[in-house]
């Protein structure tokens, strides 16, 4: 392929910017596709590389490395509003280097987070120091859960009764007469999830009568029951014998600890609600969790490169980097949404498989790298 007065080849873009997920402002030839199809002659971002392309192009170190002319797709900054045809034009297709006129970046420290070996911290983290008296998670709660309803976002049916139940202590008036907070009516016998959010939210405060605290725990036991039989066939999947669980046993323990500790949680709140339960909590954790993966047939699996108590950030992130394509595929289908293989959502290095159903709920969330299930899925 001729390259004659290429200024950037297909590999240079990736060793001088691409590698580093640099944040670039490019500048296109003139008479050339790219040039034409962008107004003020600029676009701003992200070089785009699928995981393939990152272990191909990483094997060229230490080699004659070629300059090829190829296509290369690139993720637009969000200053930009681009229509949806020049978003999947830039995603799907991608400009040629040839069309690349000069580059420019920010002059930051840089570092290939692809390659990097061990634990990483989420970057661009900041440690915020918080002085909680006389704050009241449970009324914020509340206000945030009202706030989704006045712009017509939809609620998760636990959310919905967490509502109630929150409404019921700090404005029962307001909804004591809803007839859906009820097992019967008549009785005002509340909802088992009503009832433990109404509970739940006296026992924070400190205001449960020794009869509430009764009910409280015994709804509370409940839970954990079902949670315990949750986890035992999450043991049963992972273990050729329930006596392998004796060669994990910090990590089981940190899985019980999570029986009370967890409550099922909305992870992108817009729109489209995003959200997880214990079930599909277990699934993720135990298999791609370094300090929670369990058994046999987990070993192998890839895992976080993070610690526990950051991996829900994580998930989140990547999330909420991709909430616009989640919302505008379910706004035209039931079909189960889907990245994976080549459209793994990439983050910091990591490439990540995503699947949700059509209800919000997440089905499936790993990372790549290193995964014997990345090139069945592509």
């Amino acid at each position: 392929m001729n390259t004659e007065g290429m200024r950037f080849s297909y590999e240079e873009l990736y060793f001088m910017y691409g590698q580093y997920d640099s944040f670039v402002q490019l500048h296109f030839c003139h008479d050339t596709e790219s040039y034409r199809m962008f107004d003020g002659n600029y676009l701003m971002g992200t070089f785009r590389f699928t995981n393939p392309e990152r272990i191909e192009l990483e094997k060229l170190r230490g080699t004659e490395i070629p300059r090829t002319e190829k296509r290369i797709t690139f993720i637009p900054s969000q200053l930009h509003s681009f229509s949806e045809e020049i978003n999947t034009y830039l995603d799907r297709d991608g400009f040629l280097c040839s069309d690349i006129c000069s580059v420019s970046q920010v002059n930051r420290e840089r570092q290939n987070r692809y390659t990097a070996k061990g634990e990483k911290e989420i970057p661009g983290t900041l440690k915020i120091n918080f002085d909680g008296e006389g704050f009241c998670a449970e009324k914020a709660h509340l206000w945030l859960l009202s706030q989704r309803i006045k712009k017509g976002w939809p609620l998760i049916d636990f959310e919905m009764k967490d509502y109630y139940g929150l409404k019921l202590f700090f404005s029962r008036e307001e909804v004591i007469d809803v007839k859906d907070i009820y097992t019967n009516f008549e009785t005002l016998g509340l909802l088992p999830q009503v009832n433990i959010r109404y509970l739940k939210t006296k026992f924070f405060i400190d205001e449960l009568t020794e009869d509430e605290n009764k009910t409280f725990q015994e709804l509370l036991s409940l839970i954990g029951k079902e949670r315990v039989d949750t986890l035992m066939l999450e043991f049963q999947k992972a273990t050729e014998s329930m006596k392998e669980l004796k060669n994990y046993a910090d990590k089981v323990k940190l899985l019980y600890s999570c029986l009370t500790k967890f409550e099922d949680e909305t992870l992108i709140a817009g729109e489209f609600p995003v959200w997880w339960d214990f079930e599909r909590f277990l699934h993720i954790y135990m298999r791609h969790v370094k300090e929670t993966q369990v058994g046999s047939r987990n070993e192998g699996r890839s895992v976080f490169q993070y610690a526990f108590r950051n991996v829900m950030r994580i998930i989140k992130i990547v999330l909420e980097s991709i909430e616009s394509e989640i919302v505008e595929h379910f706004k035209n289908s039931v079909d189960v949404f889907v990245r994976r293989g080549r459209r793994a959502v990439y983050y910091d290095g990591h490439y990540y498989r995503v699947e949700i159903e059509s209800n919000g709920r997440l089905l499936t969330f790993h990372p790549y790298n290193d995964d014997r299930e990345r090139n069945a899925d592509n």
